[in-house]
């Protein structure tokens, strides 16, 4: 069972109740975002810890004695407060990604998050006689994880319990004063439960706190065991699988490091001042050299196989950013932000690849292809530059080249298969997003999609980033639907926004439509799709001898926005648009006040030669109201109406009476999603003589529109 299998059985042991329909919860996504969200911080370090350790002995005297060593000094500050504090950032982050997604509304988040915390001081044995301030950073990795979720699940079943849900207070008395009090109990029951279980395990294992228990175990597995294949292979491994679930495997063995591989430096150096040749051949250079390239898990490698075969553009950028610390082999913003931990996907490489350049740079060092390491090389040190220093031959740079090549072929097909997850994943988070806003449609709730505290309003926020994106690059593409009449003749066109999404594929037009009125860019966006319609219409008309209109969706928040009938007449000057070529569709899912000013304005843009249609028409009062100012040439029946009309006796009563008012009113009916014969003659033996919909032809872009008029619609 892989430790994946072990979290998702427990995942209903930390049951859900906070995540959007259809979306399952997950310890691993938790811990996952709550690394993610130390990025910002984690670069910041990286860079700090970058300049501070530049191995060039002129920079490095530099920089720790000029102005006495205030460049030193400073991004000492910088690294301490964000490398040197991660565990204690990242209890935070993990527990309130926990308490946000988990929140059952009976629990006060902010008070949870600050009692994991004060549990993980006490796991850590924080201002004890012996503490050690390296556990407030990458060292106590381990505690952080166990808090931020052990913790957090503790604090929100005791706050889950009815006792604590009486009212202490009257309505009128501060409600925060009131949230507090109801926190207090359950907050100081989680601590008492880590107090008395870290006090248990301090009596029983005689440690200074629950963390050294980590540091014993190192040191009892390498006692007594000497410098050899066997212990240097243990080593890699163990260290390794400790830093794949967070625990800084480097600090766990570091005394097994020191006491065990480090001396083998001083034994060569010896051997060769005494004119004898070196015989240890796993040092701690040795294995700093020619294995932790990059970092733990050989993480360069892996950098350069998602630079070389990941499409994943997020991923690619989050690379770019840890390229520079990695060249020094500081690995932690990768191993935290992409992240590594936790991730199945990388589990086999991470543990693979250190073994694998491991076991090949021994057998090349024992058969003398490689010269035995003599010389120490500090642990930043960049690799090409590591390997002649430390074996003082270009032979040890060709051996860090063929590592390299080898641990990106072993990372490559992994890095293919993670990138093939996270669309599918992708894609079914949007699957779960479009669920969602067709309900809001259905039932007529409103919803804010990028407010949503899931992994769906995660997505939302990030198509939401995209779309502007897209939109400034003027990327996105119109398709256009035919419109034919009963005689099977093309009257008109209706132009629809597509978005090909390069990992999800076409999305769903209204979900676009949604995100750009969320993201306050739909006055833009609508602005350019008529720029672009009439462009293309301008074509259309030049490259056939189409005679019908083309219809342009527009909300009626840009219909009154200042400046919009300038710009349609600035439109007609340069496109040299016909009176009818372009209709303007206003659907009744807008709210339309048809005031004297909003009158007088559709008056004006009618002159200018548009045309109007009042799309998704229904039979309510507010479709009725619509129809008074006779300001419509075209009404499109809603979807649903035509869709229900074959098994609804009185849909069809609504058809007849809305067919009835176009003939006393003077406008003209036409009929979307029509998709079977079925549809299109009962319409038809009605009166209703116009049709959209697949039953003709889906929409199409502008070049196979073109195409398909010219060869089948044109007569």
């Amino acid at each position: 069972m892989t430790l994946q299998d072990l979290l998702e059985r427990y995942n209903g042991f930390f049951e859900n109740s906070h995540l959007a329909v259809g979306e399952k919860a997950d310890l691993t996504s938790v811990i996952r975002n709550g690394m993610v969200m130390l990025i910002p911080v984690l670069l910041i370090g990286a860079f700090s810890l970058t300049v501070q350790f530049i191995p060039i002995p002129i920079y490095l005297r530099f920089i720790r004695e000029w102005q006495g060593g205030f460049i030193n000094t400073l991004f000492g500050y910088i690294s301490n407060a964000t490398f040197g504090l991660m565990s204690v950032l990242m209890t935070f982050t993990i527990s309130y990604c926990y308490m946000t997604q988990y929140d059952n509304g009976k629990m006060n988040v902010i008070t949870g998050v600050m009692t994991s915390m004060v549990c993980y001081f006490i796991l850590i044995g924080a201002f004890t006689a012996k503490f050690n301030t390296a556990l407030l950073g990458s060292q106590g990795v381990a505690s952080a994880i166990i808090c931020s979720i052990f913790a957090s699940w503790v604090y929100r079943t005791v706050s889950g319990l009815k006792i604590f849900h009486h009212r202490l207070f009257s309505d009128g008395v501060d409600i925060i004063l009131n949230s507090m009090i109801f926190s207090t109990l359950p907050a100081c029951l989680t601590i008492v439960i880590f107090a008395l279980g870290d006090l248990i395990v301090i009596k029983i294992f005689h440690v200074n706190c629950f963390h050294d228990i980590f540091v014993g175990i190192g040191t009892w597995i390498f006692g007594g065991m000497g410098r050899s294949y066997f212990s240097g292979f243990l080593f890699l491994l163990l260290s390794t699988a400790l830093w794949f679930v967070g625990i800084h495997g480097s600090n766990v063995f570091s005394r097994v490091a020191d006491e065990l591989f480090q001396s083998g430096i001083a034994v060569n150096a010896a051997a060769v001042q005494a004119g004898q040749a070196p015989t240890e051949i796993v040092t701690k250079s040795f294995l700093d050299t020619f294995v932790i390239i990059g970092g733990c898990g050989s993480t360069l490698c892996l950098m350069i196989a998602i630079l070389i075969f990941s499409k994943r553009d997020n991923v690619r950028r989050l690379v770019n950013f840890a390229a520079i610390p990695a060249i020094f082999n500081i690995n932690e913003l990768l191993v935290f932000g992409l992240p590594i931990i936790f991730n199945r996907y990388f589990l086999i490489p991470f543990l693979a690849t250190p073994i694998a350049l491991y076991s090949l740079a021994y057998l090349a060092t024992t058969a003398g292809l490689v010269p035995v390491i003599t010389n120490e090389v500090f642990w930043t040190t960049p690799v090409f530059f590591s390997g002649y220093i430390a074996t003082g031959s270009i032979r040890g740079v060709i051996m860090q080249i063929v590592n390299l090549a080898v641990g990106v072929c072993i990372y490559m097909p992994f890095v293919r298969k993670f990138d093939r997850a996270k669309e599918a994943e992708k894609k079914k988070y949007l699957g779960h997003l479009v669920d969602i806003l067709k309900e809001s449609e259905r039932s007529a709730i409103p919803i804010t999609l990028t407010n949503m505290r899931s992994t769906s309003g995660a997505l939302a926020k990030a198509l939401a980033s995209e779309l502007k994106n897209i939109l400034a690059q003027r990327t996105f593409r119109m398709y256009y639907q035919p419109q034919f009449n009963n005689e099977h003749k093309l009257i008109g066109a209706e132009a629809l926004l597509r978005w090909n999404h390069p990992d999800l594929g076409m999305m769903y037009p209204p979900l676009i439509v949604k995100l750009a009125g969320e993201s306050d860019i739909k006055p833009e966006l609508e602005k350019y799709i008529f720029e672009t319609v009439a462009s293309e219409t301008a074509a259309l008309k030049e490259r056939t001898d189409y005679t019908g209109h083309v219809s342009v969706n527009v909300t009626v928040s840009t219909l009154k926005s200042p400046g919009f009938e300038k710009f349609l007449a600035g439109l007609i000057a340069q496109y040299h648009i016909s009176p009818g070529d372009l209709c303007i569709e206003i659907t009744e899912e807008s709210e339309l006040i048809l005031d004297d000013n909003t009158i007088a304005l559709i008056d004006r843009i009618r002159q200018m030669g548009f045309v109007f249609a009042l799309d998704d028409f229904a039979m309510g009062h507010t479709s009725l109201k619509y129809l008074q100012t006779n300001q419509f040439s075209e009404v499109k029946l809603d979807g649903s109406i035509v869709s229900a009309m074959t098994e609804n006796s009185n849909v069809k009563d609504i058809i007849d009476s809305i067919l009835y008012l176009s003939r006393s009113m003077g406008f003209t009916v036409l009929a979307e999603y029509v998709e079977t014969q079925e549809q299109c003659k009962l319409l038809e033996e009605m009166g209703c003589k116009m049709y959209q919909g697949y039953l003709f032809s889906p929409a199409l872009p502008l070049e196979e529109f073109i195409d398909k008029y010219n060869t089948e619609w044109k007569k």
